[in-house]
């Protein structure tokens, strides 16, 4: 014969238990965020960097092929001559929150030849010390912005990547 007074007890959690479990999450967001943040920019950085070696790398084949640089381009234009050199989707792609990529080519800025990177409106606020565009220029050239191949170029207020 079974006990007529058999009582079920259906257990949740207890407020205890999800203050806990919330402080956990808590930890957890708070660690991994950071990280992701961390890691998505140094992808950006790294692919911007391995752009612009790319680009660089097609322009001076097509230099040693032709014996001069394609003709000067607007920005985010990408000069029809370098099609069979590279794709035009990573010169036609804007760089996010930053801009286009802008071929100053013959007869170049101050006669320099140089991929510009940059906003054809704004300018950084401080270019020569911005964080993004030191990382990149640790990445292609000296780390500083104000010399070398990579740097920030104020007459036309965008950074350059030189051919020489």
């Amino acid at each position: 014969m079974q006990s007529s007074t058999q009582t079920t007890r259906n257990r949740g959690f207890t407020l205890i238990e999800l203050i806990v479990i919330i402080v956990v999450l808590a930890i957890l967001s708070g660690v991994a965020i950071p990280k992701y943040i961390d890691y998505s920019e140094r992808a950006r950085v790294t692919a911007i960097s391995a752009n612009l070696k790319m680009i660089r790398r097609a322009l001076l084949n097509y230099r040693m092929e032709k014996g001069d640089y394609p003709p000067d381009q607007l920005g985010g234009v990408m000069p029809p001559e370098m099609n069979e050199y590279f794709s035009s989707d990573v010169w036609a792609t804007p760089i996010q929150g930053v801009g286009v990529y802008n071929w100053e080519g013959p007869p170049g800025w101050a006669g320099i030849e140089a991929i510009g990177v940059g906003s054809l409106v704004s300018v950084p606020s401080s270019p020569l010390t911005d964080p993004f565009w030191q990382k990149v220029d640790a990445q292609i050239d000296d780390g500083n912005l104000s010399t070398g191949f990579f740097r920030w170029d104020s007459g036309i207020s965008r950074y350059q990547f030189r051919m020489n």
